[in-house]
């Protein structure tokens, strides 16, 4: 009898030490603590150096005066020479605008969609 005693008891401390009290989400949570390496910090990729000819000095303190293109179906070469503002307005008008310009706004239908150079464009 005492055989049979400290063979129940030495199989139900194994059964109780192999027991996981934790339940089933704790486990879960502590796994994805444990057994995950750290990635590794890229270094932030180095920024393209802007073209020089991409670069326009202008004084925007200058007030410069209002380009327009009204009416419709008319194609027109304007230059900002001053950060002036350039509107056009009507419908299937062609700008083509060089120079640096204040504002660019367009207004009308079916215009053409490039955009030129410009402290602020507005479709």
């Amino acid at each position: 009898m005492k055989t049979l005693l400290i063979a129940a008891t030495i199989l139900s401390i194994a059964m109780f030490d192999s027991c996981d009290f934790r339940s089933g989400t704790a486990k879960e949570e502590m796994d994805k603590f444990s057994g995950t390496p750290t990635p590794t910090i890229t270094p932030p990729p180095t920024p393209t150096p802007v073209d020089p000819a991409d670069v326009v000095q202008v004084d925007t303190s200058m007030e410069g005066g209002t380009l327009t293109v009204n009416g419709h179906n008319q194609t027109k070469v304007l230059t900002c020479a001053k950060f002036d503002r350039v509107m056009i307005n009507g419908s299937e008008n062609v700008a083509t605008i060089s120079g640096v310009c204040g504002q660019i706004m367009v207004n009308g239908d079916r215009k053409p969609n490039n955009r030129g150079r410009g402290r602020r464009v507005c479709f």
